[in-house]
């Protein structure tokens, strides 16, 4: 039988300096194609290595993300600013009421933005967040911090900025945190699958390749579910929250218009039991209608009226 996994593109993006808001260096592509991303991996350097070359001279975690979070804000500033500066005038002069509220809203996140922090740490009410999103800010995207540590450092789980670098993140924003080592991964992907196993039981540490894949997966609030059949397993990836009509959809949009049920097994289910039959004769199997939120992990099968659907 085929496997079909379940798949999160990341994108690599060129470092950002100081006065990319204002177009420095390569700051209009960065913000551009950062603006293109559901959440953003920040890269933080935390190795002394006198070959390799920083852009402000030393090597300074703390610093270098302060230059990230304010170039995010004042990108996103200027965003707003645009924004008031054009609605307000229709406000004014009364041409549309409803532009009133939005307003309202651009003005609440401008005195957000310009208290330094970022959009997605403040608290929003529903009716802002929604408005929020299309807006799409930088600063409102979700954000995981991965540690670039030596091989040395890593290795023996030791490092001197670490402990200052997650202190920082959880003053500022309380996000995901993980100390890797680029120099480290390097060397495993060079090598088979044995030698890297060997490897890593040589130096008592693991990969975190898996981990920032699957903490980026989630922090973008991706989850994913399972079909199978005899000659394929396949993994579909859905937004958290969604329901099995919309998820049915996913596989093609007959199964969504003509959704009659969803026969579920929960992943721990099958991971106890082993076995779909198992779970049937155990009862772990069990039908959901138009309002069952589907669960990360869950094995389903689709029941739709193909007439009313189009086509099965």
């Amino acid at each position: 039988a085929s496997m079909v996994p379940a798949q999160v593109h990341v994108r690599d993006i060129a470092g950002l300096v100081r006065g990319a808001s204002h177009g420095e260096d390569l700051g209009n592509a960065f913000l551009s194609n950062i603006n293109e991303c559901d959440g953003i991996f920040h890269m933080i350097r935390c190795f002394d290595e006198a070959e390799v070359i920083h852009v402000e001279g030393d090597v300074d975690p703390i610093r270098d993300l302060e230059v990230i979070f304010s170039e995010l804000v004042l990108k996103d500033l200027q965003i707003v600013q645009q924004l008031i500066d054009k609605i307000t005038p229709i406000v004014n002069r009364g041409i549309d009421k409803s532009k009133k509220a939005d307003l309202e809203m651009l003005l609440k996140v401008k005195e957000v933005l310009e208290g330094g922090k970022q959009i997605r740490c403040a608290p929003w009410n529903n009716k802002e967040i929604e408005f929020m999103n299309t807006l799409q800010l930088l600063t409102s995207k979700p954000a995981v911090f991965l540690c670039n540590l030596s091989e040395n450092d890593y290795c023996r789980q030791k490092n001197k900025y670490l402990a200052k670098v997650k202190a920082w993140i959880d003053e500022q924003t309380g996000e995901p945190l993980i100390p890797f080592s680029a120099e480290f991964e390097s060397k495993l992907v060079s090598m088979t699958a044995a030698e890297s196993e060997e490897y890593q039981a040589e130096k008592k540490v693991k990969s975190q390749v898996s981990r920032i894949i699957t903490q980026g997966y989630h922090s973008i609030n991706l989850i994913h579910y399972f079909t199978a059949g005899s000659d394929e397993v396949k993994c579909w990836t859905i937004q958290l929250g969604t329901k099995a009509p919309q998820a049915a959809g996913r596989i093609h949009g007959d199964m969504e218009k003509g959704f009659i049920c969803a026969e579920v097994i929960h992943w721990a289910d099958f991971d106890a039991l082993e076995s779909e039959s198992a779970c049937r004769d155990e009862g772990k199997q069990h039908q959901e209608g138009r309002n069952y939120d589907v669960l990360d992990g869950d094995i389903i099968f689709f029941k739709f009226n193909a007439a009313k659907g189009g086509k099965k």
